[in-house]
């Protein structure tokens, strides 16, 4: 995929609605969405899709499917590298314009009524395991020597039967010692490696959760400032009108002065 320059040290996150299908990719002919909005993170981490609003800043819904596309330069030694792969339907990893991973599209009841599944075990002891209705597949992909590699990560989240919800959508990479998995990171992040277990993964989406809140109440306020013009022009017309039609003195039926 062609996703342009980078900024070194953030994962771009950019979200697609209106995709033809939940359970294909795009076919020849066929055009990518616009980008409806997009959102920067510190990880290969996405817990929830930013708020949908429409002009007037008033919540919306998604046009589902929606494609998320994560994409980052990620810095990694010289060497075979084992990644894991997370996702609740459709998708692909790419690292440099080599497909490494992918999981099918989303099924099941969207009513909830699936049959309980044991809980998976985890790529390592210790590390948080996927959760339900969740997919997990691993990849290698060998790094020479040289500039960071490209990877993005393309996901259809919701669909015709199912809520534009990705899950804990994730790429972790396998630490250089075998012992334990970390979070995929961009090059030039300022933040250290976030393990792949319960606890440090709770902080990184409470993190997650607060940096997409602001961002949500940044749309919503630039959405509802555009109209500021049309409620001043109401408010206007309606002071005319009101100093144009004065209040009854007469008095209210059942009152006495």
């Amino acid at each position: 995929p062609v996703v342009g320059p980078l900024l070194a040290g953030q994962v771009r996150m950019t979200f697609h609605e209106g995709m033809p299908a939940h359970d294909r990719w795009l076919n020849e002919g066929e055009a990518l969405p616009a980008e409806t909005t997009r959102w920067s993170g510190r990880n290969f981490l996405l817990p929830r899709l930013p708020l949908r609003y429409d002009e007037w800043g008033i919540r919306a819904s998604w046009k589902a499917p929606v494609l998320a596309r994560l994409a980052a330069d990620v810095a990694l030694p010289p060497g075979t590298h084992r990644l894991v792969l997370r996702a609740r339907g459709l998708s692909r990893l790419w690292v440099d314009g080599t497909l490494v991973a992918s999981t099918s599209a989303q099924k099941g009841d969207s009513g909830g009524h699936d049959p309980v599944q044991p809980v998976p075990t985890p790529p390592l002891p210790g590390l948080r395991p996927v959760i339900f209705g969740m997919q997990e597949v691993s990849g290698d992909v060998l790094v020479k020597t040289g500039a960071p590699g490209r990877v993005v990560l393309e996901n259809m989240v919701g669909g015709k039967r199912y809520r534009p919800e990705p899950g804990e959508l994730t790429v972790a990479v396998q630490t250089a010692d075998g012992r334990s998995y970390t979070l995929l990171q961009p090059a030039g992040v300022k933040s250290e490696p976030v393990a792949l277990t319960d606890a440090a993964m709770s902080n990184a989406m409470a993190g997650i959760e607060d940096s997409i809140a602001a961002f949500d109440d940044r749309t919503r306020r630039a959405a509802a400032a555009t109209q500021e013009e049309f409620w001043r022009k109401r408010h206007e017309i309606a002071r005319t009108w009101a100093a144009a039609h004065p209040a009854s003195a007469v008095p209210v039926a059942g009152r006495h002065p």
